[in-house]
């Protein structure tokens, strides 16, 4: 069974897009124009010249038979598209290529009338190239050193495309040991861009000075003194030139415990101290404009003409000075003198039954046994007094006491009055018991007496002789 070789291929817009580089020897075909390339291993896609098997172009006869100086040239070549021609063209005389490396070039070398091979030199110039060579090794062209599979442009020549570089590579400057610079639209260009949108672009170096018209930080939290040590962040802030000269600025305080605060138009600093604080606070701002008011700038009772409540009041500003007279409040926050003559305490005194006066204190007070009577204790009090006893009488031996025109009769009261019976005689009644024949009285509480009717056997009323019987 017969195989089947297929090539690598694609359209010519995917494999520009893609930019592969292809091995050596490995052949690239573009589907959509029949064009091929064939890889060095080294080159990118869209820097590799199509294959052809047409006759050389007049430029390409010139870079070998020397027809033109190298000033003139528009096209240069790889060495191994030169090696390739070398191949093809082995009979031209000017051409002495020896030894050949990937990285070099030709040029046309007055003194023998022959295109050598050679490094790239220093010192090529208005050199307008459609096509930049790729290096395969660390090689210096002018004051550049190239990296490996880095796109280089020469010294003084104009690009119309773009560079491209193997991912992982770039643009550096040779380490000399002392301080390498790599200016990058240093002399003519008006815009750098560096990144593309969406892209990230990382500054790995200190950036020493930076120019912006307009910058623009997603970046919700910025970190100034990343990586410092411990307690470096001393000074620490954002500043602002005028003139080449620091005119304000925000920054840390020296002992770090707040903020200096520095404005362009005023010549001192504010000083902004947290030292007292043991937790976090909240400040909030009022909903007025005005200017803040430090400790400082609150005046003192004293030098307002104040006098603390806590001390005797010795005088009232508003009050027009009147002998004996007294401060007296008239309405909320409102005084007024007032002269009326007033006693005082010491010039009072009490004469009066049951009634006690303390002239330090101001306070009456009643005697001991005296009280001061309600409305109706008082009615009570008029009526006994207007009944009160001046004679007593023993009119009488029983009968109630009677009180009436100022006499209290209390009866001499004797047992005979009182329906008693001496203690010495027989009992012939008995008050309260209503008579029943034949009853006896009975005790049936303590002082309680009562009629008991009950029907009792007396002794005589047993005849006969009670024979007790056990079983």
């Amino acid at each position: 069974m017969a195989s089947i070789i297929q090539i690598r291929r694609d359209t010519a817009a995917n494999w520009t897009a893609t930019d592969p580089i292809l091995a050596v020897g490995e052949i690239g075909y573009e589907t959509n124009t029949g064009k091929l390339k064939i890889g060095d291993g080294l080159t990118i896609w869209s820097l590799i010249i199509y294959y052809s098997s047409a006759p050389l172009s007049t430029n390409q006869i010139d870079a070998i038979t020397g027809s033109n100086t190298p000033s003139s040239l528009n096209v240069f070549a790889t060495m191994l598209d030169i090696a390739g021609l070398v191949t093809t063209y082995a009979g031209l005389s000017d051409v002495n290529l020896t030894s050949l490396s990937n990285g070099e070039t030709v040029k046309y070398d007055s003194g023998t009338g022959m295109w050598i091979n050679t490094s790239f030199p220093s010192g090529i110039s208005g050199l307008t190239a459609t096509y930049i060579p790729v290096a395969t090794s660390s090689s210096t062209i002018g004051d550049s050193t190239l990296t490996v599979a880095a796109i280089v442009v020469v010294s003084g020549s104009t690009m119309t495309g773009d560079i491209l570089f193997t991912a992982g590579k770039g643009i550096d400057t040779t380490a000399t040991g002392g301080t390498d610079i790599l200016n990058i639209g240093a002399t003519n260009a008006d815009v750098v861009n560096i990144g593309r949108s969406g892209g990230t672009v990382n500054i790995l170096g200190a950036v020493l000075n930076e120019y912006e018209t307009n910058a623009y930080v997603t970046d919700k939290l910025i970190t100034l003194n990343s990586g410092g040590a411990v307690a470096s962040a001393s000074a620490t802030g954002f500043e602002i030139e005028e003139n080449a000269i620091i005119t304000g600025y925000i920054k840390t305080s020296a002992t770090r415990n707040g903020f200096e605060i520095l404005t362009p138009a005023i010549a001192y600093k504010a000083t902004l101290l947290f030292t007292s604080l043991t937790a976090d606070k909240i400040f909030t701002f009022p909903n007025n404009s005005g200017t803040f008011a430090l400790l400082t700038d609150i005046p003192t009772l004293g030098s307002l003409g104040g006098q603390p409540l806590s001390t005797n009041l010795t005088s009232l500003s508003g009050l027009t000075y009147a002998s004996s007279s007294f401060v007296k409040m008239t309405g909320a926050n409102t005084f007024t003198l007032d002269t009326s003559a007033y006693i005082t305490l010491t010039a009072l005194s009490s004469s009066a039954t049951g009634l006690t006066y303390t002239n330090g204190t101001g306070v009456f007070s009643l005697t001991a046994l005296y009280v001061i009577p309600t409305t109706t204790e008082e009615s009570n009090w008029n009526t006994a007094y207007a009944n009160v006893i001046t004679t007593f009488t023993t009119i009488g031996s029983s009968g109630a006491a009677t009180l009436g025109s100022n006499t209290l009769n209390i009866p001499n009261y004797t047992l005979a009055g009182l329906s008693g019976q001496p203690l010495a005689t027989n009992l012939t009644s008995l008050s309260g018991l209503a008579y029943a024949s034949a009853s006896f009285v009975k005790m049936t509480a303590a002082g309680t007496f009562g009629l008991d009717t009950n029907v009792y056997l007396t002794g005589t009323d047993f005849s006969g002789l009670f024979l007790l019987m056990g079983a």
